[in-house]
């Protein structure tokens, strides 16, 4: 394929005898030449007439009805199966017979930063004016939606001072009911409206974190392992591995920010709350305890005992899971300890890079490990944290154009090789 297209773009039903011959000339000179119209019969006509006086047949393109004409010519590219960062389309005015080059808007077009904010690379005068204002209101919309993921994940609260003032007294099932994604989830229904461009990516956002809140359990006995329905799949609680996956994408949003003491914080959690359900699987519950003459509801026990620090579970994750010797136990181990000299605890330690990519891969082979040894073969761990980061913090240059072609109802134009 030549990388100079060219291209006429045919309006109406029906054009002139000094149209028709300037575009049989253009097409005799240029060995890659379009003709594009919403009219089959259109091009039909001029693609006859073409080959009739030139002996050429010019490749035609088909634009539904549906479409707006004038902004076809940037999404041209999109017709062609090869690939090429070279090539380049100009446009014949079958009326002036003047050439112009245009711009094509690709995913490619687009660019992040590491804030995951998206912003168009080129200047946005090569585009037609109404693509210009989706490309500006689709950066606009998904910059919106990425800010509030990065509070989601980054520790900003969706839930009002009274509210969270009155979770001081939470039981350990209360901490289980993900009310900071419920409270996330409420506010971006409430803003949903305001999103036009990326409206089918928020509401498919929001049904999707809703149909994750279904695996919060109500009380502790739906945590039994004799229990059936949405909280509990192969003996494990479902919500320690959303509570798990959370921290582990806020741990990644942190480290690209160069937020290496957050991005610990989060990843020590992230291990911490799947190694937690993981202990479901051996003996671990939420019940009663009466101790001095004092009742707490639903607590988080081990072998009877409550449980309140994550040493004793790290202890018992190793025994059970027989991984006392395996070498990435190890290494959380060593990371537990820091934990404990941490400037967020009670020391002044603080993490490098390198230190957080060795803990992060020892995490991740571990609830690995902990899954297959955990016989888990419903609601995988892989799966949810592949389905939040898809939703959350995917590449939203490619999300980006395809909201732009269904805005544009771009999502079919068809090349014909010969009419």
């Amino acid at each position: 394929m030549n990388s100079k297209i060219y291209f006429s773009v045919l309006d109406g039903n029906a054009f002139d005898h000094n149209q028709k011959e300037l575009l049989a000339a253009a097409v005799l000179e240029h060995q890659s030449f379009l003709i594009v119209s919403s009219s089959a019969k259109l091009l039909a006509d001029a693609s006859n007439y073409v080959n009739e006086n030139a002996g050429v047949r010019p490749v035609s393109v088909f634009v539904p009805s549906g479409v707006l004409l004038a902004t076809i010519e940037n999404f041209l590219d999109s017709t062609f199966l090869e690939v090429s960062s070279e090539r380049c389309f100009y446009r014949l005015c079958l009326r002036s017979g003047d050439i112009e080059e245009i711009s094509q808007l690709t995913a490619d077009s687009f660019t992040l930063n590491s804030e995951n904010s998206i912003s168009y690379l080129f200047h946005l005068d090569s585009v037609h004016p109404i693509v210009k204002s989706k490309v500006q209101a689709v950066c606009s919309e998904y910059n919106e939606f990425s800010l509030l993921v990065v509070r989601l994940l980054n520790g900003y609260s969706f839930l009002s001072d009274p509210v969270l003032r009155a979770r001081s007294s939470d039981s350990d099932l209360d901490g289980l009911q993900l009310r900071e994604l419920k409270a996330f989830n409420d506010y971006l229904s409430s803003v949903s409206n305001g999103f036009l461009v990326i409206k089918q990516h928020i509401l498919q956002a929001i049904s999707y974190f809703n149909s994750l809140l279904n695996v919060c359990p109500a009380t502790a006995a739906q945590l039994s392992s004799m229990a059936t329905g949405a909280a509990i799949q192969n003996g494990f609680p479902c919500v320690y591995k959303v509570m798990s996956v959370f921290h582990f994408l806020g741990f990644e949003l942190s480290l690209k920010r160069k937020l290496y003491n957050k991005a610990f914080m989060h990843l020590f959690r992230s291990y911490e709350c799947y190694s937690c359900g993981a202990m479901f699987l051996h003996g671990a519950e939420l019940a009663d305890e009466l101790k001095k003459g004092v009742l707490k509801k639903d607590v988080y026990k081990l072998s009877g005992a409550r449980v309140l620090g994550f040493g004793k579970v790290f202890d018992a994750v190793g025994l059970e899971f027989s991984l006392l010797s395996d070498p990435d136990y190890q290494i959380c181990d060593f990371y537990l300890k820091l934990r404990n000299k941490f400037h967020y605890t009670h020391g002044d330690v603080k993490v490098s890079e390198g230190l957080l990519q060795e803990f992060s891969r020892s995490v991740l082979r571990q609830v690995l490990v902990l899954e297959k040894r955990g016989n888990q073969k419903h609601f995988l761990w892989k799966r949810i944290y592949r389905d939040i980061k898809t939703i959350l913090m995917t590449d939203n240059k490619y999300l980006a154009h395809e909201a732009i072609l269904r805005e544009l109802k771009i999502t079919g134009i068809y090349q014909y090789m010969d009419i």
